[in-house]
């Protein structure tokens, strides 16, 4: 009895379990494949941003440009539909800066001071996590 119904569905129910693995596949690689794109968009928004805004605004302090370059890359993100936090905007912001800066004579200043960025990491942490800035 079992080998007949093995023999007349075998390979209908082997068919079955293989598209049902492709596709769970499928959907594993596409959720990889875009968290790297998203990560490349965010890191080559932000450097844009960064250097517009040193175009546009040499005129402010280095907090107002934080504000216009953390406003822009909001915007710029939601408008391709990816989210991002605060925390994460000032990181990329940061990096961003630093190597524009690099690139122009080695100059390692920052907008914001670093203690702005531990509070920042310090009040995102999770549980068991609290106030460990370096991971």
């Amino acid at each position: 009895m079992f080998a007949q119904f093995v023999n007349q569905y075998g390979t209908q129910i082997l068919y079955a379990i293989l598209v049902a693995v492709a596709g769970w596949l499928g959907t594993q690689f596409k959720a990889i494949y875009l968290k790297y794109i998203n990560d490349k968009t965010k890191k080559s928004v932000a450097q844009t941003v960064v250097k517009a805004t040193e175009q546009l605004y040499h005129n402010l302090g280095g907090e107002e440009k934080l504000q216009k370059a953390t406003e822009s890359i909001s915007a710029m993100l939601a408008e391709k539909g990816i989210t991002v936090t605060d925390l994460e905007i000032r990181m990329l912001i940061e990096s961003a800066v630093s190597e524009f800066n690099y690139s122009f004579g080695g100059k390692k200043t920052l907008m914001i001071d670093s203690s702005a960025v531990a509070s920042a990491v310090a009040t995102t942490a999770g549980p068991g996590e609290e106030g460990n800035a370096n991971g």
